[in-house]
């Protein structure tokens, strides 16, 4: 990570883009989190780096810290859903179904039925939202994960 000199963000970013090992990458985000704290691309990829090394905790208590960075609302939904399923595997039942419910009703099909998904599974026995899921007209994978799970 000592490549560069100064704070050069497109330097960062460039490097953060590029295929290294995995401490290769840890060495570039943990200096570039240190350099731009304030930078919710930085910071989602240091998110996103942790929860790919199943380090959800870690993971969480980076997005959870990003959701008080400046961007767009779409990139905001995105982080919501990783987040929201990153929880989920942190066993952080609260904070998954807070962030899977905003999601619900997202205007991104993908996104949405997502969210149904995940919700009816974390609901099971009762199949309230899986049923909802499986009523959408349009159909995405998380369509037939549903009914899958419908059909057990």
């Amino acid at each position: 990570s000592s490549v560069y000199s100064g704070k050069n963000y497109d330097i960062t970013m460039a490097m953060l883009s590029a295929p290294l090992n995995n401490f290769c990458s840890w060495s570039v985000i943990h200096r570039a989190k240190k350099e731009f704290p304030d930078s919710a691309n930085v910071q989602l990829i240091a998110a996103e780096f942790y929860l790919n090394g199943k380090n959800y905790a870690y993971a969480n208590s980076i997005f959870k810290k990003t959701q008080t960075l400046k961007m767009d609302s779409i990139n905001r939904s995105d982080m919501n859903m990783v987040y929201a399923y990153s929880s989920d595997w942190a066993d952080d039942t609260p904070t998954a179904t807070a962030l899977f419910n905003s999601i619900s009703a997202d205007d991104n099909l993908f996104k949405r039925q997502a969210a149904l998904y995940f919700l009816g599974k974390m609901s099971l026995p009762n199949t309230f939202l899986l049923k909802k899921l499986v009523e959408e007209k349009q159909k995405t994978k998380y369509f037939y994960l549903g009914q899958l799970l419908l059909g057990r």
